[in-house]
């Protein structure tokens, strides 16, 4: 599964793409601190998000699902120009197969108010209808992420750290809602696992409804003397995520944000100091390289007057001879120091070779007033400022073709690291397609197994071959109850339940009534994992329960398993019973 992640990528993490998507394909495309790993499948498109070449990244892959983390996500952030980006998104995706779009943006004000937000998720709305994309959006809790220096957080922390006066404008008991990226990571793991085509705008639950008062207090210990002013007392924001009237994710997922921002506090100060001890030691390497490059030009200008004094002295030396006559040392010198250092070490030179010209004119006699009045003197002066223009220029076009160059090199590196790991991702699929064709030909072996297990003419063995196959597929124990037609009394097996009552378990009755296995995909609270129902002529209908399952046996693969055995071991009853019938008769007969 290719999975491609956009927008607002800053904060996120290698740790938190791994636990989210684990086994997937991952394609990052925008500035971010994952890292590049053909090992982890993780691909992060940088090149192409600096030039601009969001339609060539969909030349390389079929994305399965894309996943777009607004600009809202960031307390007290304004987007720019993110519905022209997500336009641009939906543009790439019409015309292609798969159009699962997840829009992760902020929460929504409990007044209703309309918003640059609102109005972005109604245009998105709107496009994706048009282009016929399957839209999900998920309204979450501010994202906090101290690695990212442009976090809300994390520039709070600086300010505060440095003593700064700051000033909120909020309300000390407006909420505070802030979800952490490892909650915010379980789930999408289970939003994209359980995928629907329905659209769905999602509100995420914020159960500790923190106010920004409160999480100031709780700063109290790592920021005593901080200076801080609420400036807007009278007006107390809320956000439309309480927990009593958005339960949608708990009874779907069993999901619920774990992780409070205060109880958190400790782990976040901590990474913290470690990301601004870094930070500071950035600054100072920063600072020695500036004081390197200053001494630098300082030694590159003293070359210059070395060069020049070297020149003047092999000028006097020489000006007795004919053949040097004809060659102007201090144009020379200018040509020289403009091509091999740039126009404005050029310049200089220029200057001091005019300097050097008119201080040799007037040791020869000539008078300053006729060098400033006379025009026809400055002929040689503007020639070496123009040779210095010129080759500066030249020296100047000559270091720009290289950092193009040195550009598209970059980009050709990263198109290389990206077919590369297209290649692979190829051969990947490769093998995982001879795996499905073995595992195919394995499920035919399975059936035919199963085939031998289940067929035998006593209708109570094959009902103990049925529960025995389903225990060892799940691997987990399981209960038989015998009854009917509603109520069922536990007949074999250790659980809680001694009796079931099918009108208590609505769902479970329903799909028995289409003939389907039972499986709680949703989660749902009170209900079996899985649930099979065996129906006998003589002794009645039995239903095999399983409470709980590990869970990677909550799959469609396991699924398929059970309907598969359930018609089976339907048919092999019938068979069962068909040859007790006549065995019955026969000896009635004799």
């Amino acid at each position: 599964m290719n999975i491609l992640i956009l927008g607002n990528t800053a904060g996120l993490t290698n740790d938190f793409i791994l636990k989210t998507f684990p086994n997937q394909a991952v394609f990052i495309f925008g500035h971010t601190g994952v890292k590049n790993s053909r090992k982890n499948k993780i691909t992060v498109y940088t090149k192409h998000y600096e030039n601009n070449q969001l339609e060539d990244v969909f030349d390389f892959h079929d994305y399965d699902q894309i996943i777009y983390f607004s600009e809202y996500l960031n307390y007290g952030h304004e987007s720019s120009g993110e519905i022209e980006n997500l336009i641009r998104l939906l543009e790439c995706l019409k015309d292609r197969k798969n159009k699962r779009l997840l829009y992760i943006t902020g929460p929504v004000l409990e007044d209703g108010k309309r918003s640059l937000q609102t109005t972005t998720k109604d245009t998105l709305l709107s496009w994706t209808r048009e282009f016929g994309v399957n839209l999900k959006v998920l309204h979450s809790p501010f994202l906090y992420s101290v690695i990212n220096k442009e976090d809300y957080l994390y520039k709070l922390f600086v300010r505060l750290d440095n003593h700064e006066q700051v000033e909120l404008k909020e309300s000390s008991q407006s909420q505070a809602t802030f979800i952490s990226l490892s909650d915010l990571g379980d789930l999408l793991h289970k939003l994209c696992e359980r995928w629907n085509d329905i659209y769905e705008s999602i509100i995420i639950p914020d159960p500790f409804q923190l106010t920004f008062g409160e999480l100031l207090q709780a700063l109290d210990k790592y920021f005593p003397n901080k200076q801080v002013h609420f400036l807007e007392e009278r007006r107390i924001r809320k956000y439309d995520n309480d927990p009593e009237k958005h339960h949608d994710l708990r009874d779907r997922f069993a999901w619920f944000m774990r992780y409070a921002l205060v109880r958190d506090l400790p782990d976040i100060y901590e990474d913290y100091q470690k990301q601004r001890k870094g930070s500071l030691r950035v600054s100072k390497f920063r600072n020695i390289v500036d004081n390197i490059v200053k001494q630098k030009r300082n030694k590159k200008l003293a070359a210059v007057v070395v060069t020049f004094l070297v020149f003047e002295a092999f000028r006097y030396m020489t000006q007795g001879q004919l053949q040097f006559q004809l060659i102007d040392l201090r144009l020379l010198f200018v040509v020289l120091i403009s091509t091999v250092l740039g126009m404005g070490y050029g310049l200089f030179s220029a200057v001091l070779a005019i300097i050097g010209l008119t201080i040799s004119q007037i040791l020869s006699g000539t008078s300053w007033q006729l060098l400033l009045y006379n025009t026809d003197r400055w002929v040689a002066f503007i020639a070496y400022i123009f040779i210095a223009m010129v080759c500066g220029f030249v020296e100047m076009k000559k270091k720009d073709d290289k950092l193009q160059l040195d550009k598209q090199l970059e980009t050709v590196k990263e198109d290389y690291l990206i077919l590369n790991q297209s290649y692979h991702t190829l051969l990947n699929e490769n093998k995982d397609l001879k795996n499905a064709l073995l595992a195919s030909q394995d499920g035919l072996g399975k059936a035919y197994s199963y085939f031998v297990t289940l067929d035998h003419a006593s209708v109570e063995k094959v009902l103990r071959q049925t529960i025995d196959l389903v225990s060892e597929i799940l691997n987990a124990p399981v209960s038989l109850y015998g009854g009917g037609p509603f109520q069922y009394e536990l007949l074999l097996g250790d659980n809680d339940k001694k009796q079931v009552s099918l009108t208590d378990f609505k769902e479970v009755g329903d799909a028995f009534g289409h003939g389907r296995v039972w499986a709680n995909k949703s989660l749902l609270e009170n209900r079996p994992a899985y649930a099979v129902e065996v129906k006998t002529k003589a002794e009645g209908t039995f239903i095999i329960w399983v409470e709980a399952v590990p869970f990677e046996a909550m799959s469609t693969k396991v699924l398929n398993e059970l309907e598969v055995l359930s018609k089976m071991s339907r048919s092999f009853i019938e068979k069962a019973e068909l040859l007790e019938q006549s065995s019955h008769q026969g000896r009635v007969a004799q």
